[in-house]
């Protein structure tokens, strides 16, 4: 991480250990075997990117962040980031598994300062692990505002469905595309 990054140390203590607080928090939780937690400090841009992992439970779910993971701790990481013009994610991630221990469906939720969900990705996967099907939605002020589903088709093809949305709900544009396994647009 350079040094020439402008943040105060207060600031910077603030973000990187109520991160590493919940991470570690998180991660004893989980109830694994063997819990985890993973960090990474990089800069960007003249702009300190940090980042943390932990392991959860599988059976974590909810579809909208619950009261606990906005605490203290949190809102002290979004007050410190935005100081700085910053930018804050917290991410929730869902897998279900099948009988044979197969990952069949996977969720990724992506929350505001608010804990408004921000972007909503939900994949489907065949019993070989690969995935089959992927729907994303983002939303702007709990409106839904954009939508891609993508097909992926068992000769490394894909179809997508790309839905802009007005604020009322109404079709903006609609646009279909499909892609040969090397990428390339083959039907518009």
């Amino acid at each position: 991480v350079s040094s020439q990054l402008k943040i105060d140390y207060p600031d910077l203590v603030a973000i990187v250990s109520n991160a590493l607080e919940n991470a570690l928090h998180g991660a004893g939780e989980s109830h694994m075997e063997h819990p985890w937690i993973a960090v990474n400090f990089y800069s960007k841009d003249e702009r300190l990117v940090f980042r943390s992992k932990n392991s959860r439970s599988k059976e974590l779910q909810f579809e909208e962040m619950p009261e606990n993971l906005q605490g203290i701790g949190i809102k002290s990481i979004i007050t410190s980031a935005d100081k700085y013009n910053g930018n804050t994610l917290t991410r929730s991630t869902i897998a279900h598994f099948d009988e044979n221990e197969n990952m069949s469906q996977y969720y990724v939720f992506d929350y505001d300062a608010d804990g408004n969900v921000k972007l909503e990705s939900h994949s489907l996967f065949d019993e070989t692990e690969q995935e089959t099907y992927n729907k994303m939605t983002s939303y702007k002020n709990g409106v839904t505002e954009a939508t891609l589903e993508t097909y992926y088709l068992p000769d490394g093809a894909k179809q997508d469905e790309f839905v802009l949305y007005a604020p009322d709900g109404s079709v903006i544009s609609k646009s279909k595309n499909t892609y040969d396994a090397n990428g390339n647009i083959v039907e518009e």
